[in-house]
């Protein structure tokens, strides 16, 4: 695959991943949010990836699984403010 396919990949997974959670199906999302984290780290892609990763959070979150959503969190954190800091600089 080239760069351009793994970043529609993981844009794919994690809009399957939205769907399901919105959807009401938030144990089917943990999956697609789980590949997408994977491709946007392989692609360094920080910011996305800290997107897929507070998704990943919030299913695990409504699930009731607090500790792997609390290490979503947690890994999403320093993503998203690298990215705030970058986008106001």
């Amino acid at each position: 695959q080239t760069l351009g396919e793994r970043e529609l990949a993981a844009l794919a997974w994690l809009q399957l991943g939205s769907a399901c959670y919105q959807g009401n199906q938030k144990d089917k999302a943990v999956e697609p949010f789980q590949n997408a984290v994977a491709l946007y780290r392989a692609l360094n892609k920080r910011a996305a990836e800290g997107d897929a990763l507070n998704s990943l959070g919030a299913a695990y979150f409504d699930l009731g699984n607090n500790r792997e959503a609390r290490k979503a969190f947690e890994q999403a954190l320093p993503l998203r403010r690298d990215a705030r800091t970058k986008a106001l600089t």
